[in-house]
């Protein structure tokens, strides 16, 4: 298996499903809007799915040995990736002071977005009122994290424990503007997960109106193994877009299993 590389992004992917379940979910910020929700693993620059877990209610296979299930989701999914130095960027779901302190502990750096109502946030920066591109920022724990609050056209929190407090120039509607390094870093890096559920859905080989969720999802399983393995063919070196890599992929699969496939009729 591929190991992704030192950014990577967890978040929700939701799989398409109309019909009754027990666990079915509703993400309105995905395209789907109802179905089966995963919790993903992603390299953040290719969007190569390194790992899926499904969100089954209560028996959802994760560790349960933490105070947030959140917490318990990225240990599950990150495990095998951690005390070699990476970083994960999360969104407000996951971040907690508790997830950073537990991967700062395994070697792995956070950069992720926080709610204003989580615990133990030092409140002169959370409740900091501030004017448009004004930024507040405090240092807990040591100097190990780092909480901004930053004005854009609304408030937004963040915490990190690798990127310094500075500024970068990003282009914003053909003008340049100052925004935080740390905005500017976990925009480029969080959406691993979002860009394998674009690929995956403009080339879905999921049936709409199979009557078994689980047979849905395992056709999603093998779509999302043919993105992995574009992503794989790019990185070394090949050239191929996804509908040519999907192409060439089923004339491989038919000329290798065409011959058995005719003989047994």
């Amino acid at each position: 298996m591929l190991q992704p590389g030192r950014d990577i992004s967890i978040d929700e992917s939701l799989l398409l499903w109309k019909g009754r379940l027990s666990f079915k979910q509703s993400i309105r910020s995905k395209s789907a809007r109802f179905g089966i929700k995963t919790f993903a693993l992603a390299c953040g620059k290719t969007g190569y799915v390194w790992n899926e877990i499904i969100y089954l209610g209560a028996g959802t296979e994760i560790s349960q040995q933490y105070k947030y299930q959140a917490t318990d989701v990225v240990m599950s999914l990150s495990e095998e990736l951690l005390d070699v130095g990476r970083c994960i960027y999360l969104d407000n779901w996951y971040t907690s002071l508790e997830i950073c302190d537990f991967l700062v502990q395994r070697k792995t750096d956070v950069v992720g977005t926080l709610r204003s109502n989580r615990k133990y946030l030092p409140k002169d920066v959370i409740n900091a009122k501030l004017k448009s591109n004004e930024r507040c920022v405090a240092y807990e724990q040591g100097y190990q994290f780092m909480v901004m609050h930053w004005k854009d056209k609304r408030d937004v929190y963040m915490i990190t424990t690798c990127i310094p407090d500075t500024l970068e120039i990003v282009l914003r509607k053909g003008a340049g503007k100052e925004v935080p390094t740390v905005i500017h870093i976990y925009n480029s890096n969080m959406g691993g997960v979002d860009l394998s559920d674009q690929m995956t859905t403009s080339y879905a080989c999921e049936r709409k109106r199979v009557k078994k969720w689980y047979k849905k999802f395992y056709f999603h399983l093998i779509n999302l193994s043919i993105f992995n393995a574009q992503v794989i063919h790019k990185m070394l070196g090949g050239k191929l877009k996804a509908l040519e890599f999907r192409m060439q992929l089923v004339s491989a699969l038919v000329s290798f299993y065409g011959y058995d496939i005719v003989t047994s009729g």
